[in-house]
């Protein structure tokens, strides 16, 4: 497949800045506008488009970013490792340097050829040799080879293998959202990163890192929704203090994160995002749960047991069930809906104009009950009768997460049968359960994860290959780790199509 030139996103440019300058930790792009989704993330390349408002961003934060490097000295020397005043030839082999860095590539000289320049208009105007270097570097970060991540298109219709430093961008931009390290620069200029073998190695390496919680932060962050837990607020009238409160929030997100990072990096089947017996918790979330041991815990988050409770995998998570909630009601059709589309890769119908959002409206009964009249609508049937039932068998988990057996003094009935299939459920332990073996699920999650690692949508031309890497994920045991390593050796990571279009 084709990926446009790929605009780093907010993420990627705080982490690249980072890096390029040697740990300097400022998040220029916190202050830039939202970027675009598509897909379910925020590095889709069709989607990261430039605005007049994001360039001025850009040219602010290289002023701000060049001069905080050099007021550090720790940074200013990595930065500069010669003496610019009495070694002729320092200007040239800084600025060599950090273009190769910051371009991702080799430079030739015709590359180097305009920050030259404004080297020399610099001293032309008095003004030093180290002014002149900050201002090549300040023009290099709002240059078209920083920005952005350009992979040259082979003929139209034909495809390539990747070079040697665009895979080193495509592995450390997948795993870590970031620039590649010094050992992926070095292996793409001995030619040497293409082998499988040093791919699956590299990858390796790549994956025990601190930087691959990148990786993590931003599935469990987008694919999970956990970005939108900061921002959900429970109606307070319905679940004042202490029911919800920042502690029980900051908790939630952190174990989402936790459990994510523990199934992608400890060689966890993925099947446990269902089914865990364990999660990750502290005192103010397991008291929130129940647990039995709660009162053993302190603030900070701790691997603990759920088996014998309600609690089992993602769908007993009040993190996820908050946002999958409305502000003051469970919401079957949101939680359905997540189910469908981010673990079976189903997309609904969009629904037609002038339907009303029945669970909003003032009735008696169970949100079931007030549901049943808006399913039973013919224009409706079509998308409830795919969301719906997966929804309602998480209605033991209330608004904020806890369980309940009763909804408005009626005995919730959380029964159901998976769409698509004969698998009945009658608690949200089995709706896991027979999710786990619908063949849809380990296909959607390689679909997720080369969506994510590509940049790019995955089209019909690409069913071939999401089914054979589908084969050796479910061959492996489903391990997540796997199916990371599975992905980066695989021709959707290393080769590049042309354009298809007249």
């Amino acid at each position: 497949g084709r990926v446009v030139a790929h605009r780093l996103n907010r993420v990627e440019y705080n982490n690249t800045v980072r890096d390029l300058f040697f740990g300097l930790d400022t998040r220029p792009a916190d202050g830039f506008p939202i970027d675009n989704f598509a897909e379910g993330f925020d590095n889709n390349a069709q989607e990261l488009r430039m605005s007049n408002l994001l360039m001025e961003k850009y040219l602010d934060a290289a002023d701000k970013t060049v001069a905080g490097a050099f007021a550090n000295p720790g940074t200013r020397t990595r930065l500069v490792a010669c003496d610019l005043d009495k070694d002729a030839s320092c200007s040239g082999k800084v600025l060599t340097s950090f273009l190769e860095r910051a371009f991702r590539r080799p430079v030739a000289a015709a590359d180097l050829a305009p920050y030259q320049k404004l080297i020399e208009l610099a001293r032309s105007q008095g003004d030093s040799a180290e002014a002149g270097i900050q201002l090549a570097m300040r023009a290099a970060l709002v240059s078209p080879s920083f920005l952005y991540r350009v992979e040259p298109d082979p003929p139209k219709g034909s495809s390539r293998m990747l070079g040697d430093f665009e895979l080193a961008s495509r592995l450390s931009y997948f795993l870590w959202s970031s620039m590649p390290d010094d050992e992926l620069f070095a292996r793409g200029r001995m030619g040497m990163l293409k082998a499988p073998d040093e791919i699956l190695r590299q990858t390796r390496r790549m994956l025990a890192d601190p930087r691959a919680n990148a990786l993590v932060d931003n599935l469990a962050g987008q694919w999970l929704y956990g970005r939108q837990i900061p921002e959900h607020t429970p109606d307070p009238m319905i679940f004042p203090e202490p029911a919800f409160d920042p502690a029980l929030r900051d908790a939630m997100r952190a174990e989402m994160t936790m459990f994510l990072r523990e199934l992608l990096f400890s060689d966890r089947s993925a099947m446990d995002l269902l089914r865990a017996d364990y999660t990750f918790a502290n005192r103010r979330l397991a008291e929130h749960y129940g647990l039995p041991d709660a009162r053993s815990l302190g603030t900070e988050l701790k691997r603990v047991s759920t088996a014998g409770t309600v609690r089992g995998g993602l769908f007993s998570q009040a993190g996820w069930l908050t946002v999958t909630s409305h502000a003051d009601s469970t919401s079957p059709i949101k939680r359905g809906k997540w189910i469908l589309s981010e673990l079976l890769c189903v997309t609904p119908p969009v629904a037609p104009p002038g339907v009303g959002d029945l669970e909003k409206i003032p009735q008696t009964g169970t949100l079931r009950e007030r549901l049943s009249a808006h399913v039973a609508r013919d224009q409706c049937k079509g998308c409830h009768s795919l969301m719906d039932p997966m929804g309602f068998g998480l209605e033991n988990f209330d608004a904020i997460g806890r369980w309940r057996d009763q909804d408005e003094g009626v005995a919730i009935d959380a029964s159901g049968t998976l769409p698509g299939t004969t698998e009945a459920f009658k608690t949200p332990a089995e709706l896991a359960s027979a999710l786990q073996k619908d063949p849809r699920l380990a296909s959607c999650l390689t679909r997720k994860l080369l969506t994510y690692a590509v940049g790019r949508g995955m089209e019909a031309t690409d069913a071939v290959a999401v089914e054979a890497l589908t084969k050796r994920f479910s061959a492996a045991g489903h391990r997540f780790k796997e199916l990371l390593e599975i992905i980066a050796t695989s021709p959707l990571m290393t080769m590049r199509g042309g354009n298809s279009e007249p």
